[in-house]
């Protein structure tokens, strides 16, 4: 159901439920919810992308009705042909989803002040005390702004302002039910306290309830670029002690995302290591997941609790990979789900023979008439529109299809034809003055659909000739992943060469639209369908 003509009702669910930090965010546009058919009270959001169905944080209910209810829904998810997610359930759920056969991963660790007794006296906080002490001297104050008791617009346009300045920055989208934004057009029950230099917004910070434990969780924060010096910390510390003041018995900052500092599971450990070495050394500075865990753990947590994500059936995949890693950044995608599936899945070129690199000769002349087929095909094809975005991923297609045939072997040869037939047909595209959003997304489908056609075409023949004792373990799509992985990596690796602002526009507009997956699972059910193989799934 979606929550159009539900909204009352839920938000009734969480008043009496609503435990999980982030659960206010199921009021959410963009979310469908399930009611239990049996009658249990409480509800379960959730969106389905690549026909996962993600529940958005713990089942809304009483505890004690969590196995009875994620049963049903897993039942609901069976009959629509979805898997079946949670992402970040609390402890509490844990242990019911293990019992349901979910398998789940450790993926952050979140942070829980007890607001009765906070303080911040002490050696260790030493220099929490310093920078607060600092912004109040420049001048800085803290104040809780109440939309719907009295409208400052001044404000409003500043906050507004702020908002998109760093939207700007950051340059990636964010995941709907684990963030939500200002709303201040409809703030709801959403609490505002604003850090004010001469009535001047320097930063906010937008809160939401947590009903079920007489909690506040704090959203999201929006500062300048370049605030004044400690803003950030004056404007958390001065937000707890005025919500203890109201009453509130805790606060979370939310998860620090893929903290893997007591995962005990050694595969599990091993994914998120992964998961952070990349986090760290290669997204900006509003993705690094590191110094976001030590900004929280500055102010003293009372404990930290885990989180998880919950995945039926319980088997590790590359589409739970994809969904766990798209979560917490939706842009950028590309080089973390390619380095993932190749660890998850390494073994897989154990156990077939992986054609060698290609001649340096073989791949220059097919690279070369790649770019001329391009051309030449652009040349008569109108690129306007809806209509001309789907003629140019047909071009696109053809030509990566008949190039990676050329071509003798894959590795180096395929991650290169992919990348290449990307960045010349969006450097065509702009010459002629015809690029747009639709084009570029058309333009990256038809090099992923192009490559994975012949991919799949090579694949099967792999398969007819491999003896049929490849082990219970092995599945066709595990392979197709593994030569997916090189046809991403080419994609990713060229647009680096490209002008900033071409390289944002491949990478974070057109990869956050999900045009990876959804080609990944185009080619994984083309080769579902023949179901030739007794050795495959």
């Amino acid at each position: 159901m979606k929550n159009a003509d539900n909204k009352r009702r839920v938000l009734g669910e969480l008043r009496r439920f609503g435990h999980q930090s982030q659960s206010y965010h199921i009021l959410g546009e963009d979310m469908s919810f399930f009611f239990s058919p049996s009658g249990i009270s409480g509800v379960i959001a959730y969106v389905v992308h690549a026909k996962v169905a993600m529940g958005a944080g713990d089942p809304v209910c009483e505890i004690s009705d969590v196995p009875t209810f994620v049963d049903e829904f897993h039942s609901y998810c069976r009959s629509q042909g979805w898997r079946c997610c949670f992402q970040a359930v609390t402890g509490r759920c844990h242990d019911a989803l293990l019992d349901l056969n979910f398998g789940a991963i450790k993926i952050g660790e979140e942070p829980i002040f007890d607001l009765r007794n906070i303080s911040w006296a002490g050696g260790q906080f030493r220099g929490l005390r310093r920078d607060i002490r600092r912004a109040q001297k420049r001048g800085l104050s803290v104040v809780e702004y109440c939309p719907l008791v009295e409208r400052k617009s001044v404000w409003e346009t500043q906050m507004e302002e702020l908002s998109a300045t760093w939207e700007k920055f950051k340059g990636s989208g964010e995941f709907a039910f684990l963030l939500g934004g200002p709303s201040l057009p409809d703030p709801g029950e959403r609490k505002y306290f604003l850090a004010v230099h001469d009535d001047q917004v320097e930063a906010f910070m937008v809160c939401t309830p947590i009903y079920a434990r007489n909690g506040i969780y704090f959203d999201l924060m929006r500062r300048k670029e370049r605030p004044l010096s400690g803003t950030s910390q004056l404007l958390i510390s001065e937000s707890f002690r005025l919500l203890g003041e109201q009453g509130y018995e805790m606060a979370t900052l939310g998860t620090a995302p893929l903290s893997n500092q007591h995962v005990e599971d050694p595969t599990h450990s091993f994914i998120i290591k992964r998961a952070l070495d990349l986090a760290y050394g290669q997204m900006g500075p509003f993705h690094r997941y590191k110094p976001i865990y030590e900004f929280k753990k500055q102010f003293g947590p009372t404990w930290w609790e885990n989180r998880y994500l919950a995945y039926g059936p319980p088997g590790f995949n590359p589409i739970i990979l994809y969904t766990l890693l798209k979560a917490y950044d939706p842009s950028g995608i590309t080089g973390k789900l390619s380095r993932q599936i190749q660890h998850v899945w390494a073994s897989t070129r154990k156990k077939l023979h992986v054609p060698a690199s290609a001649s340096r000769e073989d791949v220059s002349t097919a690279l070369q008439e790649l770019g001329q087929n391009i051309e030449k095909r652009l040349q008569v094809t109108r690129t306007r529109g809806a209509n001309g975005a789907s003629q140019v991923e047909g071009v696109v297609r053809k030509a990566v299809a008949t190039a990676v045939r050329k071509i003798k072997g894959r590795k180096e040869g395929l991650y290169e034809i992919t990348g290449k037939a990307v960045v010349f047909t969006v450097q065509l595209l702009e010459k002629t003055g015809t690029i747009g959003r639709e084009s570029v997304v058309a333009v990256v489908r038809g090099a992923i659909g192009g490559a994975m056609d012949e991919e799949v075409r090579v694949i099967d023949s792999e398969l007819d000739a491999a003896p049929g004792n490849l082990g219970p373990e092995f599945d066709n799509d595990q392979l197709l992943a593994e030569r997916l992985r090189r046809v991403l990596e080419g994609v990713h690796d060229a647009a680096e060469n490209l002008d900033p602002d071409t390289r944002e526009y491949i990478q974070s507009s057109v990869l956050e639209e999900g045009v990876v997956l959804e080609a990944m699972l185009e080619r994984m059910g083309e080769m579902r369908k023949p179901a030739k193989h007794s050795h495959g799934q």
